[in-house]
């Protein structure tokens, strides 16, 4: 006879057997608790935002971007389809300062971003717009977003724009664009400038289905016309649904990822702006699959984690769970894991985004290793999940369902209403809007770390932590010491590109030695681990 967990034998009537007792049935009741099972739907705390009222009928497609300015700030932009072929857009900073312009003879798709980089020792942001017109061909928009953090900021036009992408006289469409955020160059309040952006559309010839892609620095939008690369030269259906960027630390590159699909399949271009190659690799079988999209973190640190997991392509396989698909550096020609999200809520019309990442270069350092799912659920409620980049599975420090919106927010339109964007040069907070048709209404809502709606799992520069290493300069061995207790650590040349040297030994829990004596004479950068947060130091070695 097999003996069910519930087959005790009888314990003696004593107190310490009573408490022998109580505990086995604590430990019982702890191991098949569905509390970490079966996560639950938290809801928001803090207000929906009102971006803005429209009078027309229906409004469509909204998209949105944000990036951190330093000291709290951030800058948003926003844009949405609405009646009579115009695109709105709308570009407003944390205290409300707000500017918009409008786009006639727009189709039904587009998408923005929002680049920075410095300009003379000031600041100079950038605002790009991509969109399919009346005629099906695509256009890029470059603005500078002048004032910003002021009541006179504005939006002007760059020369030359809007940019003619697509061959004249061919149908295209898909349009969409992402910013790099390089870790290696200048920063820009802090964070890593936004200097270059990508876009991706399709065009059809011949039969053909040929996916186009342009990278281009913001400061001379005009090279996107003469940086135009094809990406798919495939007669056999594929279209590009969807672009990302990141910055490859080992490789000092930028790379693009774009996700296209047949009717039958899902499908990875990874594109090298140094080398100029393209690889393509299978995702996934996509029959009956709707939509396909991407997101990628600029470059996680590996020095954090196991497996550096930088790349997402999320697609729902039914109106109750998600596809995820997480693709490795060290491989990025196939998938190296695959899991499936149970949504519980009705998922339609999702998002997907993603931070920086870590930088490990000499502008600030950020740990965002959550990627964050946005869909519509059944009632009307707007939900998010976050999933791990270390793991390639549900987080386990936000593993549950987060409500975006209040109940009693109405929410109801039938295409792409909800748009999710986290900070790209830096990650440190997450921007949802979505279109209230009923009520001819726009609403948005910014989350930090700390709580709200949706955490997204930062963990800054340690700052006001002490680390102290020495000898400096050094010649054998380098101590490191902190105020905090010291997970790991990772040593880089001036430029922040990782060095390989002997591994660290553990004196103790906030203080490490490591032997330099291999290293070079010269100048080198050490980032240390802490629970608190990531510290950078200088130190060199002299033989």
């Amino acid at each position: 006879m097999k003996q069910s967990f519930y087959d005790f034998k009888p314990l003696k009537n004593t107190v310490r057997d009573r408490v022998i007792a109580l505990i086995l049935l604590l430990l019982l009741a702890m191991a098949i608790s569905p509390c970490r099972l079966n996560a639950q739907v938290i809801p928001p705390s803090h207000p929906d935002l009102l971006l803005t009222s429209f009078s027309y009928p229906t409004a469509y497609f909204t998209n949105n971007d944000i990036i951190s300015l330093g000291s709290s700030n951030y800058l948003m932009a926003f844009d949405w389809k609405s009646g009579g072929n115009v695109d709105n857009v709308w570009v407003q900073d944390n205290s409300g300062n707000s500017t918009n312009v409008s786009i006639n003879n727009c189709d039904f798709f587009s998408d923005i971003a929002i680049g920075c980089m410095m300009n003379s020792g000031t600041p100079q942001y950038y605002l790009a717009v991509i969109y399919q017109n009346n005629s099906q061909e695509v256009k890029l928009g470059i603005y500078t977003i002048n004032n910003v953090g002021t009541s006179g900021i504005s939006l002007m036009s760059v020369a030359g724009s809007p940019f003619s992408l697509s061959q004249t006289g061919v149908i295209a469409g898909n349009p969409r664009i992402a910013a790099f955020a390089n870790p290696t160059g200048q920063s820009v309040n802090g964070f890593p400038a936004l200097d270059r952006m990508v876009v991706s559309w399709d065009e059809q010839s011949g039969g053909n289905s040929l996916g186009k892609s342009s990278i281009f620095p913001v400061n001379t939008p005009s090279s996107v016309t003469s940086n135009i690369t094809t990406i798919n030269s495939s007669a056999t259906g594929i279209f590009l649904e969807d672009v990302a960027g990141s910055f490859d630390f080992n490789q000092n590159a930028y790379v693009a990822y774009y996700v296209g699909r047949n009717t039958d399949s899902m499908f990875l271009f990874t594109y090298n702006l140094n080398s100029g190659t393209v690889t393509k690799a299978f995702v996934a079988n996509t029959t009956g699959y709707s939509e396909a999209k991407i997101a990628a973190m600029s470059f996680f640190n590996p020095a954090l984690i196991t497996n550096p997991w930088i790349i997402v392509a999320s697609k729902p396989t039914s109106t109750s769970e998600q596809d995820i698909h997480f693709f490795n550096q060290s491989n990025p020609g196939g998938v190296n894991c695959s899991i499936t999200i149970p949504c519980i809520l009705d998922a339609f019309e999702f998002s997907v985004s993603a931070g920086l990442g870590v930088s490990i270069g000499p502008v600030s350092s950020y740990a965002n290793r959550n990627y964050t799912l946005s869909w519509v659920g059944v009632g009307n409620r707007l939900i998010s999940r976050s999933v791990d980049a270390v793991t390639g599975g549900i987080s386990t420090m936000f593993p549950d369902y987060y409500q975006i919106n209040y109940p009693n927010d109405f929410y109801q339109s039938t295409k792409g209403v909800i748009a999710t964007s986290a900070c790209s040069n830096s990650g440190e907070y997450l921007l949802s809007s979505w279109i209230d048709n009923p009520n001819q209404n726009i609403f948005y809502k910014v989350s930090q770390s700390t709580a709200l709606y949706k955490p997204t799992g930062i963990r800054p520069v340690a700052e006001n932590s002490v680390c102290i290493i020495y000898p400096n300069p050094a010649n054998d061995k380098l101590f490191i010491r902190s105020d905090s207790k010291i997970e790991k650590l990772y040593i880089c040349d001036v430029l922040g590109k990782r060095i390989k040297t002997s591994s660290y030994v553990r004196l103790g829990n906030n203080s490490l030695s490591v032997n330099v004596s291999t290293l070079a004479s010269g100048i080198y950068q050490i980032q240390v681990v802490t629970v608190n947060g990531i510290i950078n130091k200088k130190f060199s070695v002299v033989h």
